[in-house]
């Protein structure tokens, strides 16, 4: 009997923790729909965004600050004090804003082909992280032959996730080689300055850790693509553009 009650109370245990946690889940998700509602209502709000556009949206400081590291700055050094609450943004369209917002308070975010690079932009001038990321996953997801170039090019100037940069340099070297490799011969000396410049920059600024991987990928494609390899990668990867 007792080895009978042991076995079963974990399972009960199991599925009384499982309960309480989609519980806790559920709860966590109604606060915030009703945090989101009361933003909206423009109530026990205290501060004020102000975009370029007129656009104002009031938000609640203590929920902004625990996803954004230049909102938290923002409201919690003694440089600002706790009197800051009208906040102007430049540069920040109101529709941006709206999709961040709906990150901070819902988790939800909706990320298009038209609106991806705007958004990353933004989250990583403000210090979304969670908004970085999900963006970074959808410009891997959506890599393609004909977008690698623009997603590299974009990733090598803006895009502070370095494995959007590796990901796009490897999909210009396998995936995209048979739409870019004439691309990448025409204009291989602008592509060799983007790099050189890129790391300076970041050797200007002495962050290490992104200046190896910079170095890393640099490395990568000039030994894939502009050493003569680009055959040899093609053949191995049954990529050469034509049909059988």
């Amino acid at each position: 009997m007792e080895t009978t009650r042991n076995v079963a109370e974990p399972k009960n245990s199991l599925r009384e923790a499982l309960r309480q946690k989609d519980g806790m889940a559920t709860m966590s998700s109604q606060a915030m729909q009703a945090l989101y509602e009361l933003r909206e209502e423009r109530l026990l709000c205290d501060a004020v965004i102000k975009l370029d556009d007129g656009q104002i949206f009031y938000v609640h400081r203590a929920i902004i600050s625990a996803c954004s590291s230049f909102f938290r700055t923002l409201f919690t050094t003694t440089l600002n004090g706790s009197d800051k609450t009208n906040i102007d943004l430049p540069g920040v369209s109101s529709q941006t804003m709206n999709l961040i917002l709906e990150y901070v308070y819902l988790r939800r975010l909706t990320i298009t082909n038209e609106n991806v690079s705007t958004l990353l932009v933004t989250a990583d001038f403000l210090g979304f992280l969670g908004v970085i990321h999900l963006c970074c996953q959808f410009l891997k997801k959506h890599m393609n032959p004909r977008n690698c170039i623009g997603i590299y090019k974009f990733a090598l100037y803006e895009a502070t996730d370095m494995n959007i940069y590796r990901s796009a340099l490897s999909a210009c070297v396998i995936m995209g080689l048979p739409n870019i490799s004439d691309y990448i011969h025409k204009h291989r000396e602008l592509l060799m300055e983007e790099k050189r410049q890129k790391l300076l920059s970041l050797e200007n600024n002495n962050n290490q850790e992104n200046l190896n991987n910079m170095a890393v990928a640099v490395a990568a494609i000039e030994n894939a693509v502009f050493n003569g390899q680009i055959e040899d990668i093609l053949e191995e990867n049954d990529m050469d553009g034509t049909e059988n």
